[in-house]
């Protein structure tokens, strides 16, 4: 099952300053996934374990490399 590396729920800027791979809650994720696995939580992906199929398609599209 694929994961958020980085868990901070700050906004992108203070994100991306505390970690390099921080998500900063763009929805790309969201919008993309085909199994309407992950939703955005307090500025951060999380992503429904029972839902995800490890397609990878969410690893391919996250902007900040922040799905592995």
């Amino acid at each position: 099952v694929r994961r958020v590396v980085c868990g901070s729920h700050d906004m992108a800027k203070n994100a991306r300053l505390a970690c390099a791979v921080a998500c900063i809650g763009c929805g790309v994720c969201v919008r993309k996934c085909p199994f309407q696995a992950i939703e955005l939580r307090d500025n951060l992906a999380v992503i429904d374990p029972d839902k995800c199929t490890n397609c990878g398609e969410c690893v391919g599209q996250c902007l900040t490399k922040a799905i592995a």
